[in-house]
């Protein structure tokens, strides 16, 4: 009897999953489809597993290597298919081809972090173009955050980081050493004709500062020396005694070095120079100016090729000094993912800009603490908190993961400042980072393109960047789904 409840128990259960399922998946056909002319992989900042299906049918072509998905971050998922025959209802074919992936990836419907998308592609004129197109599951992906992993993106970072050159000027040619000007006494009789201190030529001394520093020029040092220590030092003689009478001290000018110090020497930094598939930092920071920037960069796993430009353009740009602090963050700390709270998940560290070198080192101590877990990042918080915690900056650039959501999205009405956000990856930027530029009035920036009037949001039109619409809704930038 307890063998038969166990049975029914069983069965009732798994009619209720594959009911929830369905559900799903006629909730994705229904709501998910986005027309395209025809769809472009998207590999950069992310990796991708294409499961083809050949035209027409539902079973999967191969699914090799299906394995590096195991214990994966699934970012998203495609369907994609094309519309032909035009008149056809292929919404039976495609609740056939959601059923033949969840027996491949049972577990792939339950992360809500996961976008899927219904692409219907509408460039396939007839059959013979059609078959030659993309059909099948497009699994965006990447894998969990591991030390190893880590290592290596913060082997990246280094090998950008620059290498610092200190360039001398050439040494001014320095006169012949001059005979001490004495300006009150005439007689010096016991003095040499010429006197030095710590190496240096005096070019003058008395007891009275304004006088002595009148023959002051470029680079000569002006300085008191006790009265004492200038006697024992044969600077002075027993004909000062009357000039000295009630004093405690002299005053000495000295000429320069015959070289320069070397707090008047120049730092340059010589970039450690690597290609990327994906320069869209580099691109965007150099064709946009901004001015006297508070850069937030977030720097959780995968991160690393976009933040390697980071310095590689600092080492650049450093010169032109329009960065003024730097804030980065790794989604905190390495926390449990159930320990994350909105507005104080943490991991967030910040510096005033000094040198190349220096955000280089505070880019891999961020990265050590922490890569990130699951894929939402805590944003808004590191944008409040570097707002908050620095001054004198004008401009508050954003470097975005451009896959991640954001976790705290509902904080963005406390993000003070216009943000002006650097989407990375070449494809088009995720719906909470068009929400974060639309309620900031800041702006979006792609690799070949700048967003700066979202005002078609605010008046109920769609804004269409890179083939995606967005529209607002409930007080929310979505992706327009037609």
């Amino acid at each position: 009897m307890k063998r038969v409840i166990g049975s029914l128990l069983f069965f009732s259960m798994s009619v209720s999953h594959a009911q929830k399922t369905g559900v799903f998946i006629d909730s994705i056909l229904r709501n998910r489809t986005l027309r395209i002319p025809v769809y472009q992989l998207a590999t950069i900042g992310n990796q991708s597993k294409l499961l083809s299906m050949p035209f027409g049918k539902s079973e999967f072509l191969d699914t090799a290597g299906i394995y590096c998905l195991r214990d994966a971050e699934l970012l998203s998922i495609d369907l994609v298919f094309t519309d032909y025959p035009a008149k056809l209802d292929l919404k039976p074919l495609n609740r056939s081809r959601f059923l033949t992936l969840t027996k491949l990836l049972p577990n792939a419907m339950s992360n809500p972090n996961t976008l899927w998308q219904v692409i219907r592609q509408m460039d396939g004129y007839d059959k013979e173009t059609a078959m030659g197109m993309v059909h099948g599951f497009v699994i965006n992906y990447r894998k969990k955050p591991s030390r190893s992993e880590t290592r290596k993106e913060i082997e990246l970072v280094k090998a950008m980081t620059p290498e610092e050159i200190i360039i001398a000027p050439e040494p001014e040619k320095i006169p012949p050493p001059k005979k001490v000007n004495n300006w009150e006494v005439i007689h010096r009789s016991g003095r040499t004709k010429y006197l030095f201190y710590h190496d240096r030529q005096i070019k003058s001394i008395g007891p009275d500062k304004k006088e002595v520093a009148k023959g002051m020029e470029k680079r000569d040092s002006l300085f008191s020396l006790d009265i004492k220590e200038a006697r024992q030092l044969k600077l002075l003689t027993e004909n000062d005694k009357v000039l000295y009478a009630g004093k405690d001290s002299t005053y000495i000018l000295l000429y320069p070095r015959p070289q320069e110090d070397t707090f008047l020497m120049r730092r340059m930094y010589r970039p450690s120079v690597i290609y990327q598939r994906d320069s869209s930092v580099m691109t965007v920071l150099k064709r946009n100016r901004f001015r006297n920037m508070l850069v937030v960069a977030d720097v959780t796993g995968s991160m690393s090729p976009y933040t390697s430009q980071i310095v590689q353009w600092l080492s650049d740009e450093a010169n032109q000094q329009n960065l003024r602090s730097f804030v980065c963050f790794n989604d905190g700390d390495s926390k449990q993912n159930e320990a994350k709270e909105i507005g104080s998940t943490g991991g967030i560290y910040g510096e005033i800009f000094k040198d190349p070198i220096q955000i280089s080192e505070l880019i891999q101590h961020t990265m050590y603490k922490g890569g990130g877990g699951d894929t939402p990042e805590n944003v808004c918080e590191a944008l409040i908190k570097g707002i908050g915690l620095f001054s004198n900056y004008e401009d508050v650039v954003l470097i975005a993961d451009n896959w991640a959501p954001v976790r705290d999205i509902s904080l963005v009405g406390q993000v003070t400042k216009p943000i002006r956000i650097v989407a990375c990856g070449d494809f088009a930027p995720h719906p909470d980072y068009v929400d974060i530029a639309f309620h900031t009035r800041g702006s979006l920036h792609l690799s070949n393109e700048d967003i700066t009037d979202l005002s078609a949001l605010t008046i109920g039109k769609p804004l269409t960047i890179r083939g995606k619409s967005y529209v607002l809704q409930n007080g929310r930038v979505v992706v327009q789904l037609r």
